[in-house]
């Protein structure tokens, strides 16, 4: 027979027991608000806050099991420090999940001959527990029931069956989210943008050997493999030493002002060694100068540290670096680098990067913000002809992992007086009303919820009807956990 532990992130540790003792209250803690009034005998109820849930358990583990204390505490705090809120589960609670982080270690551990012994404390910020996640599918309509005794937050994925200017997403009370706008009769739904190259970084046909970088050297062989692009060898080490490795480029079928650029980019580096690793992509015009450059490194010297990078002109002339909140947030960077440029209505271009970081299972865990930049003194305004792909290292270091793969070019149509689709047919709109974000495509789209009257909601207790427009418009999927108090 096992003994009790914990499951938290997905993550068990064999070695980790859970002592009883542990102490929380048995639903939501909450406090009644109230008033008096001279005079009068009491007070008046004026409202009920829900608190915080702390949930203090007593662990044990055994000494002498083929590692020291500390390494023992060290692993334990690489598997429970984080920043923000994450899945725990006990094992003699089975089906439940609370949302917690760790908010007190251990303030001593307990010597007992081997058996070492503490206290952790969780903090639960949403002090509701919840079932295991839910999921339905559905066209137009559908009833989902909520077999909780408290309200719980869903998350709505909309496949687009047809291209369409918004989504609604009505509860029976009349409670909505809309994203996206409907338009007026007299506005024309045009698409936004055309697709004009797609590559897969399955091969290299098509591309030829770029002969330039702004920083360093071209060296080695850069291949097509089913995962994308990807340096096969780097070149002989040059010197003075400097960033080198192979780099492709390719003309794109007709020249734009208005573009879209996204891939999906892997730079693993945290192997054996202190690694480092560069993943650019150039936008040339037509006499190969550099218009602007977007790409994702790691470049410091003896510590791991991924940042997102963009510059503008050639040579570094202006460049801006977005490196994530977390000193180590984006280590072994898997995700989406992207780069667009398009007109204002002032008559300049506004450029702007986009980096998201992607788990194994395709959820978003984090996304820089945005930096955009106005060009005000119009010296970037050549049209793009080409791209460029560079995957270098740094010699006689360790070099990452890399690869570029699912390649995107677009560029952007206008209509004046019309209305732009939001989606086209097999594009994926994600509402999640837990985090409160939108998503398209895995992208953060937020700024498309403009309607006031739309909100985020929670499914209550029981049946919950539901209704997505435009009909016939999207295959839609829910998935919920019911919540307890």
């Amino acid at each position: 027979m096992s003994l009790p532990s914990m499951t938290f992130n997905g993550q068990r540790k064999p070695w980790l027991i859970l002592e009883r003792g542990r102490t929380k209250s048995p639903f939501a803690p909450f406090e009644r608000q109230t008033f008096s009034v001279p005079g009068k005998r009491g007070a008046h109820v004026t409202g009920t806050d829900i608190k915080m849930l702390r949930i203090n358990q007593p662990i044990a583990f055994l000494s002498d099991d083929g590692l020291t204390d500390v390494e023992r505490y060290n692993e334990l705090a690489e598997w429970l420090y984080a920043e923000m809120v994450l899945p725990l589960q006990f094992d003699d609670e089975p089906g439940l999940t609370y949302f917690a982080m760790l908010d007190v270690a251990p303030e001593k551990i307990e010597k007992i001959s081997r058996l070492r012994k503490g206290t952790l404390t969780f903090l639960c910020p949403d002090p509701y527990k919840y079932g295991e996640e839910k999921r339905e599918t559905f066209t137009d309509g559908h009833t989902v029931i909520n077999e909780g005794n408290a309200e719980t937050p869903p998350v709505f994925r909309a496949t687009a069956k047809q291209s369409a200017t918004f989504i609604d997403i009505v509860k029976e009370n009349g409670e909505y989210m809309r994203v996206g706008d409907p338009g007026r009769l007299d506005q024309t739904p045009y698409s936004p943008s055309t697709t004009i190259l797609t590559e897969s970084g399955e091969s290299l046909v098509g591309w030829t050997d770029a002969g330039y970088v702004d920083n360093g050297y071209v060296g080695g062989q850069m291949i097509g493999t089913v995962d994308g692009f990807h340096p096969d060898s780097y070149g002989l080490a040059q010197e003075p030493h400097g960033w080198q490795g192979p780099a492709k480029k390719r003309s794109l079928p007709e020249p734009v002002g208005d573009i879209f650029f996204e891939a999906n980019v892997q730079l693993k580096n945290l192997g054996n060694s202190n690694e480092t690793g560069m993943i650019e992509i150039y936008f040339l015009d037509a006499n190969n100068n550099t218009v602007a450059k977007v790409g994702i490194e790691d470049v410091w010297r003896g510590t791991n540290r991924v940042q997102g990078k963009m510059q503008l002109g050639p040579d570094n002339s202006e460049r801006y670096a977005d490196y994530h909140d977390l000193h180590n947030g984006w280590n072994n960077f898997q995700g989406k680098i992207g780069f667009y440029r398009y007109m204002t209505p002032e008559g300049h271009y506004m450029m702007l990067p986009y980096f998201s970081y992607n788990a194994d299972n395709g959820d978003f865990i984090y996304v820089s913000d945005r930096r955009r930049i106005m060009d005000y003194e119009d010296k970037h305004t050549a049209d793009i002809t080409q791209i460029q792909i560079a995957m270098r290292a740094w010699p006689a270091i360790g070099a990452s992992e890399m690869y570029m793969k699912d390649i995107v070019v677009k560029k952007t149509n206008k209509q004046p007086g019309g209305i732009p689709y939001i989606v086209e047919p097999g594009d994926v709109i994600e509402v999640d009303h837990q985090k409160a974000v939108i998503r398209i495509n895995g992208e953060e789209r937020t700024d498309l919820k403009y309607d006031f009257g739309s909100a985020y909601f929670d499914l209550d207790p029981g049946y919950n009807t539901l209704h997505v427009f435009p009909e016939g418009a999207y295959d839609t999927e829910i998935t919920w956990r019911d919540a307890y108090k």
